[in-house]
């Protein structure tokens, strides 16, 4: 019969002996255990600091009500000192490792925070996942619709499923069903910007059926988004790494789009990877 998981850790400990207590130069000591607690003598940093962006309030203030208004009394960013206390009804916009201001015994996280300006932006971009360079991508993409009176930005996302689905997809394909150019030899090293690679994915039937039949149905979709006043579309294609596949009918379907009138832009998250 077998022992339970407590009979079994019993008879664990019951052997163990106790390793007797040594100095150890702190660079010998990678995989030992302390045998007591190491407690600093100094407060690093010297002040109450916060620990996520947010706001610094009191938790006075805080009780008995499940919305309360404050008033902003100023912003507190890492680096900078407080200026003034928090008094009754005050709040300070704070950034993670900020000094907390005199007064200040709580923290709202800003994401629970209902802000008079949070409505007033016409998009809000999920950074989580998104790299500087898809950033810079997504909002010049954004402006270059509203400067040329555009309707809906449209954007193409190449991704692997390895590392994950990005963020803000609204449309995602998932084209592993494509033979995969990394078992190839020749073609593993190279990525869906060079042509033997681009050469060997259009040269599937299967590729070819896809760009036709999707940009068909992009063709019916686009407009309707767009009668429903939806200001951006962003289309995921998905191969295992994101390196071949995907970036070669992420641009063969921006050219299908083109020839139907539709511009749109192409990202690939993952194909440096």
């Amino acid at each position: 019969m077998l022992p339970t998981v407590e009979q079994a850790i019993d008879r664990v400990l019951e052997r163990c002996r106790p390793v007797p207590a040594r100095s150890t130069p702190l660079i010998d000591a990678l995989g030992l255990i302390l045998a007591e607690p190491i407690v600093a003598d100094i407060d690093l940093p010297p002040f109450d600091k916060a620990l996520m962006d947010g706001y610094a309030v009191r938790s006075v203030d805080l009780s008995g009500s499940t919305e309360r208004r404050f008033q902003i009394s100023e912003e507190i960013t890492a680096g900078r000192v407080p200026t003034r206390p928090i008094h009754e009804g005050e709040a300070a916009r704070i950034m993670t490792g900020a000094p907390r201001p005199e007064g200040a015994d709580a923290g709202a996280m800003v994401a629970l925070v209902k802000s008079p300006y949070r409505g007033a932006p016409s998009r809000i971009i999920d950074t989580t996942a998104t790299t500087i360079h898809e950033l810079r991508e997504i909002v010049t993409a954004w402006v270059k619709g509203a400067a040329t009176g555009e309707q809906m930005v449209l954007s193409i996302v190449s991704f692997g499923y390895k590392y994950g689905i990005p963020v803000g997809l609204d449309l995602m394909l998932d084209v592993r069903f494509i033979p995969n150019p990394f078992f190839v030899p020749e073609l593993r090293p190279l990525t869906g910007l060079d042509r033997q690679v681009h050469d060997y994915v259009m040269s599937q039937p299967d590729s070819i059926h896809f760009i036709e039949e999707v940009g068909r149905l992009l063709e019916m979709l686009i407009p309707l988004y767009r009668r429903e006043g939806k200001s951006y579309l962003t289309i995921g294609l998905g191969c295992t790494g994101g390196r071949h596949r995907s970036p070669v009918l992420a641009r063969a379907l921006r050219e299908r789009l083109s020839a139907s009138g539709f511009d749109a832009e192409v990202r690939d998250h993952d194909i440096a990877r």
